[in-house]
């Protein structure tokens, strides 16, 4: 192949349309703003190639070497890049409806990238950092996450139900309905980031760093959150069932209107805690703090709240049934306005200047 024609085309602003540049030696070569139309090559290296600004539509990238190249606003579409391997510094890269199966980002540090309806399945990305990048619809099987740092991402119904995920770091990234499984995320740290309406399953946070995300309208089961930092963490309207908060720090969380079934608070934090018209069924709070929080409105059952300190709790419309509350100075809670007359609630039970009653008769 004579490189001298592809430069000269290059220089013209001519597409390279149909040619075979397979096993193609690249390195150091510059085909800054190239464009190049279903061409071939597979096996070709790029190593400190010159790769700003090309175009690459539905052509053949399979087992090439992007290694320390310039990849500044390179564009990949319709492409098949399978075990490919890039490192070094990409930004503005994007990837549309390209096959990316077995592709390494190993070292890379990656800024304003996008993945658009693209294969990620078996990638690795290893000791990498990804900022302001946006990932959209990819399939993620078995793709494999290590040491890495996102900043600033968005990543839109990614499914991790099959992914690895070690020692990675999350800092302001939207996970907006993603689903995850039996992800170990213990010791992570993912503060100010974003999963509404997400789906997590067997997944443990074991002391994490989670404060000031947003985890409203999700659905969580058998999750490990114990002795995790929930700082300012959101959870307004989730689902949360069979969960372990027990020792976490969860001072100015929101449960607003969440739903907590077959979980332990034990110990946990909730100091000014947001838990207006929040559901508790079958919940063990053992010698928990709720120190000035909010619980108006919300609904208690079956419940266990044994040694809770409780001063200055905001607990006005509140219903409780079938709970213990041994060594609680429920005295100290402030009702809030009460009603003069105290009122019958669907339970059986009222609540007037904060002390909970039985009503015996009517």
């Amino acid at each position: 192949m004579d490189l001298k024609h592809v430069k000269a085309a290059i220089e013209q602003g001519t597409p390279l349309m149909g040619e075979n540049y397979s096993e193609v030696d690249f390195s150091g070569v510059s085909l800054l703003g190239g464009i190049f139309l279903n061409c071939n090559f597979s096996g070709a290296c790029f190593n400190n190639a010159e790769l700003s600004r090309t175009k690459f539509s539905q052509c053949y990238l399979n087992d090439c070497d992007f290694s320390h190249c310039e990849k500044e606003d390179i564009s990949f579409f319709e492409c098949e890049l399978k075990n490919a391997t890039f490192s070094g510094k990409l930004v503005g890269v994007s990837f549309c409806n390209s096959q990316l199966v077995g592709v390494r980002f190993y070292r890379a540090f990656m800024d304003r990238i996008t993945f658009s309806e693209s294969d990620l399945s078996d990638a690795l990305f290893c000791q990498s950092n990804v900022k302001r990048t946006t990932i959209v619809d990819v399939d993620t099987h078995n793709l494999a996450l290590q040491e890495v740092d996102f900043y600033d991402v968005t990543w839109m119904n990614g499914d991790f139900r099959h992914c690895t995920v070690k020692d990675c770091n999350f800092n302001r990234v939207m996970l907006m309905e993603s689903q995850f499984a039996n992800q170990q995320f213990d010791q992570l740290q993912f503060i100010h980031c974003t999963c509404s309406e997400s789906q997590f399953e067997n997944c443990s946070f074991v002391s994490s760093l989670l404060d000031d995300s947003n985890f409203s309208q999700c659905q969580f089961e058998r999750c490990d959150f114990s002795k995790a930092s929930l700082s300012r963490a959101l959870f307004i309207q989730s689902k949360i069932k069979h969960c372990n908060f027990s020792d976490a720090s969860m001072v100015h969380s929101n449960f607003h209107g969440a739903t907590v079934q077959d979980s332990s608070l034990d110990r946990a934090n909730l100091t000014e805690s947001w838990l207006k018209s929040v559901d508790m069924q079958t919940v063990s709070a053992l010698d928990s703090v709720l120190t000035r929080a909010c619980l108006i409105y919300g609904k208690i059952i079956n419940s266990e709240f044994n040694r809770a300190v409780v001063k200055g709790a905001l607990v006005h419309g509140l219903v409780e049934t079938g709970c213990s509350w041994h060594g609680v100075e429920r005295e100290h809670w402030d009702p809030v306005a009460p009603d003069e007359m105290a009122s019958e609630s669907s339970s059986g039970h009222v609540m007037f200047s904060g002390v909970w009653k039985k009503l015996t008769s009517r």
